[in-house]
């Protein structure tokens, strides 16, 4: 809008926009002889500089191929979730920082310092630990 058309509750994040040819277009190479960058992408001509690549180091082995591969793996989904044992749940119900009677979830169990954080995923693990002096019994 032009300034005199403005009013305080137009301006905000999504009406902001810089002013035009603020930022010059990136050059595009090797887009055919007519872009002004095609054939050598303007480097020159048949050169040793002309024909490197990213990643080329001179005469010594590139750092991307002295670093082994990394395959991606897939974490499972329990890594991903906090794990609680039964001994620490009956031990915060021990000291009084649980109440029993509730059902309990991840943010109560964060609120009881159970846990440190919130799960990242909805859900927690609840691991065996403890399960031969646990005797309380839990709505979860």
């Amino acid at each position: 809008l032009p300034p005199r058309l403005l009013k305080p509750e137009d301006l905000c994040m999504s009406n902001l926009r810089g002013n035009p040819g603020w930022k010059p277009k990136k050059q595009r190479l090797g887009r055919g002889a007519s872009s002004g960058r095609g054939r050598a992408s303007g480097r020159g001509q048949k050169t040793s500089i002309a024909h490197r690549h990213r990643g080329f180091e001179g005469n010594q082995m590139p750092l991307y191929r002295q670093l082994p591969k990394v395959s991606r793996t897939e974490v499972a989904w329990e890594d991903w979730m906090k794990p609680v044992s039964l001994g620490d749940l009956q031990a915060a119900i021990d000291t009084g920082r649980l109440n029993p009677n509730v059902t309990i979830t991840p943010r109560l169990l964060v609120d009881c310092k159970v846990l440190g954080t919130t799960p990242r995923w909805p859900g927690v693990r609840l691991t065996a630990d403890g399960y031969d002096w646990f005797k309380a019994k839990l709505d979860i």
